[in-house]
């Protein structure tokens, strides 16, 4: 009985946690075409902690890179850039292999401005990427994926 119950419990986390990525998703894809949709994104994702997923992780980083650049002060968008390339690096550090978090990084690192410096790691994760896309599950997952791949730069 008691292992019935911590089976439904793992159960209805992972559903709950694949309905928090799905949604993270779209505010991904939001967020990088307004300043309305960052701070949807950056508000979404503020309970993620050091403790969290490193996909969650990745979100995150990836919504205080996309915040920054709508940041008035010049010292919010630094401590924006400075937090965000942080937490997702450390994703990609905990979790290498891990598609969606190299699709992350391949999207802030292409349409991150060329002052931040962080450019370096474009050609890998497109190879990384492109090789891993076609051993995805069909659905959301690889949507999101070829959907980014269709429209990154070449």
């Amino acid at each position: 009985m008691r292992n019935l119950a911590i089976g439904i419990l793992c159960w209805l986390s992972f559903g709950v946690q694949a309905q928090e990525v799905a949604r993270l998703r779209k505010e991904f894809v939001a967020a990088s075409a307004s300043e309305a949709g960052a701070e949807k994104f950056l508000r979404t994702t503020e309970k993620i902690s050091a403790s969290s997923k490193p996909l969650l992780q990745a979100y995150r980083g990836a919504a205080l890179l996309i915040g920054g650049k709508y940041a008035k002060k010049i010292e919010d968008k630094k401590k924006l850039a400075r937090e965000g390339i942080h937490m997702l690096e450390w994703a990609v550090a905990k979790d290498p292999d891990h598609v969606e978090i190299r699709t992350l990084r391949l999207s802030i690192q292409e349409n991150s401005p060329k002052i931040l410096k962080y450019k370096d790691k474009i050609e890998e994760d497109r190879a990384f990427v492109t090789r891993h896309f076609e051993g995805l599950p069909e659905g959301e997952l690889k949507d999101f994926v070829g959907g980014y791949l269709r429209n990154s730069e070449k």
